[in-house]
């Protein structure tokens, strides 16, 4: 049957976008109750097709119509799509999107391993007439451009616009799974809940900093924090304290696209699935809204005139502190990515730990302190210039991390933030843990 995309709303029933900048983890190995990876379901205005997690919990709508009459169209398209994944071992990677002609009519088709180009078998929906095909597969899900890839991603094809729909799907599944998409209890956790179940503590022997999980696949959990926390242990060998009390041995993940910036990953293997940080859009953030900074201290006073370390505390040493975002720097950065500024209490370990909006999701790693020592130095822009001595006085007092959007941005997740933002902010910078 012909499949028509007359009444298909390209720009709505999408993946949103603060799903579509969540870190991504792998399809399960088991499927979802049906067997069906996607389904169609019906939305308040009409169908949309949903992806299922193994636990039964459905994404928000992927691909939606505006006709209480598509009801087919639908169940086909996630039909095709459940039997592409499939056909492909069960896994989502090299699942594209792409557009291209079937008899003489545009049409957004899917492609894997097994299919090249669009055909009869491949093809999801037509395109409407007057659309231009590249932009319609670019508003389709309404993600971030670095989504879509140009040349030949798979042998075989050649076609200048591809969709990365199976990392998209990923991302809504990591979603589901970890918001509770389907109505879970998790919804209504505090940023202070979320935060201790995120949360890691990086043993770098015989240094220690924090940490936070933003990826699992199978066993394998990364962990994101600072590279001036990795950098503590030469060997790239570390112990993680995770929020269960457990330690687990972990190793240095290289990742060269994070040269230039205090970010670093490490990974650690365990049968105890921890839960993955949730990223927020970090475009949305402006100064004034509150915001929550978790890790664990490498010191504590222990009376009058006496400090105690923490390193065999435990999870008691973990903390988290609130207090609200006061600068943000769009246009220029401190070295090493510092551009989101905050009036919470950072100590020293705390550096790698997770900066959360209210919402409890990932904003920024935490790594440079308020009132650093070395004073106006430290705050020496990257285009070498210095701030002005008022605004020094404004900056100084802050805590400061490096905003999650430039990790996403170096490992491709995002593009390149644009410059001249109409954001409202307030400039950059500040002190750090450790000496630079």
């Amino acid at each position: 049957m012909k499949l028509t995309a007359v009444a298909l709303t390209l720009a709505a029933g999408c993946i949103w976008p603060e799903a579509a900048v969540l870190i991504s983890q792998r399809l399960p190995t088991g499927q979802p109750p049906n067997g069906k990876l996607f389904q169609c379901q019906k939305t308040s205005s009409s169908y949309g097709v949903v992806a299922v997690t193994e636990a039964g919990k459905k994404t928000r709508p992927l691909i939606g119509w505006n006709s209480s009459s598509s009801q087919h169209g639908c169940a086909e398209v996630a039909e095709k799509l459940s039997a592409a994944v499939s056909g492909n071992g069960n896994q989502l990677s090299n699942l594209l999107l792409m557009t291209g002609e079937v008899r003489g009519t545009e049409a957004i088709c899917y492609v894997s391993d097994q299919l090249s180009g669009c055909n009869s078998v491949n093809r999801l929906f037509d395109i409407p007439r007057g659309t231009n095909p590249h932009q319609a597969i670019r508003k389709l899900l309404s993600v971030p451009a670095v989504a879509f890839v140009r040349g030949n991603p798979l042998e075989g094809i050649e076609h200048p616009t591809f969709l990365r729909f199976g990392d998209a799907v990923r991302r809504e599944l990591a979603a589901a799974e970890n918001s509770g998409a389907t109505g879970s209890k998790q919804l209504a956790q505090s940023p202070a809940e979320i935060a201790r179940q995120v949360t890691v503590r990086v043993f770098t022997n015989p240094g220690a900093g924090s940490g936070v999980i933003i990826e699992r696949q199978g066993k394998t959990h990364t962990v994101l924090t600072c590279a001036h926390v990795a950098n503590g242990n030469q060997a790239g060998r570390y112990t993680v304290l995770t929020p269960d009390g457990k330690t687990h041995s972990a190793s240095r993940k290289p990742v060269p696209a994070l040269n230039g910036v205090d970010l670093a990953l490490i990974e650690f293997d365990s049968p105890t699935l921890y839960r993955v940080a949730v990223s927020g859009n970090f475009q949305e953030v402006s100064v004034g809204e509150p915001v929550y900074t978790a890790g664990f201290p490498n010191y504590r006073d222990s009376g009058p005139n006496a400090v105690e370390n923490t390193f065999d505390w435990g999870l008691r040493a973990f903390q988290l502190t609130e207090g609200t975002v006061s600068m943000i720097l769009s246009d220029r950065s401190l070295p090493q990515g510092y551009q989101l500024g905050n009036t919470n209490t950072i100590d020293l370990g705390m550096s790698g730990g997770p900066a959360l909006n209210q919402k409890g999701q990932l904003i920024g790693i935490n790594g440079r302190v308020n009132y650093p020592f070395q004073g106006i130095d430290v705050f020496i822009f990257t285009d070498g210039t210095k701030p002005s001595p008022e605004l020094f006085r404004r900056m100084d007092p802050l805590s400061w991390a490096v905003p999650i959007s430039t990790f996403q941005q170096r490992i491709g997740q995002i593009p390149a933030a644009p410059q001249n933002s109409n954001r409202p902010t307030a400039p950059p910078a500040a002190g750090d843990d450790i000496p630079w």
